[in-house]
């Protein structure tokens, strides 16, 4: 039985952070990654986990049955999986309220429930464990040390390998499904007692669904837009477009554009661009050898760098990424990065 609930926690506590992480992610399109707002992220998570774990406490003497904890990360996992569904929904309300008003409004309305669910678990299974006889101080100190375990290990994977490698929405539904189903599977298998019927269980297929059926609203390409490439991952969404009024093609970065060219000529529609080809033209052609460009994104500098005769060109850019979208799209060949 302990060994069960030790397990859960550590569920719990991954959860958490897992929820946290993306959402900060989902979030930075609108809001940015200021101080500001990651003071709110921070400010909301303590909140909803001090109310989730007075909630919890409260729920102690009426959980007679000791089935609300398991519920409790079910329905959390749930939301986990639709975050990346609803939460652009709610983001694009709430940036019209201003900085402030808008991301108090939209971390409250997508960390909240989830983060005071998965609070209100901790004091319960601290309930259970000592009514096992095992003294409360030694309980308390075991859930919180593996629920931070569990944590910490989200949070690794989560953001280490699963955000780059396969995008946020994948990495939600893995992370809050397997909680659901490994969750679930433990109880069966340790028999646990577990009310199946529990109304509040209704919100979990909900959530689910609602993950694969509503349209992502940050995956749906903009009016007059072409959308020719999506990937989501730790340096934010990466989306190349058409401009279907133009021959403008467009590299955006968290929906800001970070480069606009001409897909024919090839030519940038960013003045910064030729600002430092007509800096770097002051040099003598004959000591025209080498040259380093930090930042590739669509390659532009280095394709007017390429027109002033250097010889060899190094680009490098913190996000992977951007060899195959320079390459694919821009046609920026791969010797040059």
């Amino acid at each position: 039985m302990n060994k069960t609930i030790y397990i859960l926690a550590f569920v719990e506590g991954m959860l958490v952070m897992a929820v946290e992480l993306i959402t900060v992610r989902l979030l930075s399109p609108y809001y940015g990654n200021s101080l500001h707002v990651i003071t709110t992220v921070l400010g909301i998570t303590m909140l909803s986990l001090l109310s989730g774990y007075y909630l919890g406490a409260r729920l102690v003497a009426a959980d007679k049955h000791r089935t609300l904890p398991l519920v409790f990360i079910v329905i959390a996992a749930a939301l986990l999986c639709a975050v990346p569904t609803y939460s652009p929904y709610i983001a694009q309300w709430s940036v019209k309220l201003g900085l402030l008003n808008g991301t108090l409004v939209s971390v409250l309305s997508v960390l909240g429930l989830p983060l005071l669910l998965l609070g209100a678990v901790s004091p319960q299974f601290i309930q259970q464990i000592s009514e096992s006889q095992e003294r409360a101080g030694t309980a308390s100190g075991n859930i919180y040390a593996i629920s931070t375990l569990g944590g910490v290990m989200g949070t690794f994977v989560l953001g280490l390998y699963c955000i780059p490698q396969i995008g946020l929405k994948k990495s939600a539904l893995i992370f809050g499904l397997g909680s659901i189903i490994f969750s679930l599977a433990l109880v069966v298998l340790s028999k646990m007692k577990f009310n199946a019927k529990n109304p509040l269980l209704l919100a979990v297929p909900l959530f689910v669904l609602m993950s694969f059926l509503i349209p992502d609203k940050m995956s749906t390409p903009r009016k007059n837009f072409n959308l020719l490439y999506s990937s989501d991952g730790l340096l934010g969404k990466l989306e190349v477009l058409d401009n279907e009024n133009s021959d403008m093609r467009i590299l955006a970065n968290n929906v800001m554009s970070q480069s606009m060219v001409n897909k024919n000529t090839g030519v940038s529609a960013m003045s910064y661009t030729h600002v430092i080809a007509t800096v770097a033209s002051f040099i003598p052609p004959e000591r025209r050898n080498k040259a380093a460009v930090v930042g590739m994104a669509a390659g532009s500098l280095v394709r007017e760098l390429q027109q002033l005769g250097f010889k060899a060109i190094t680009a490098v850019d913190i996000d992977k990424r951007t060899e195959k979208v320079a390459d694919t799209y821009f046609n920026i060949k791969k010797r040059y990065l």
